[in-house]
């Protein structure tokens, strides 16, 4: 059962990385700079999605 929880928690980051950095990629093509506060909120969620990714390899 903790496995499938460590599996529904990276894909839930992983979609949330990917809507993030497709919004992050398109403010920067309108308005020709990035906003640090989505690069900030960008980077947590990509720092989130590696530990998930870490604890899904670690052997239980």
């Amino acid at each position: 059962m903790k496995r499938n929880k460590q599996k529904r928690h990276f894909y839930i980051c992983l979609v949330i990385s990917v809507i993030f950095t497709i919004n992050l990629v398109r403010s920067y093509m309108d308005t020709g700079e990035i906003p640090m506060a989505n690069l900030i909120i960008t980077a947590a969620v990509y720092i989130a999605t590696i530990l998930s990714t870490y604890t899904l390899k670690k052997p239980s």
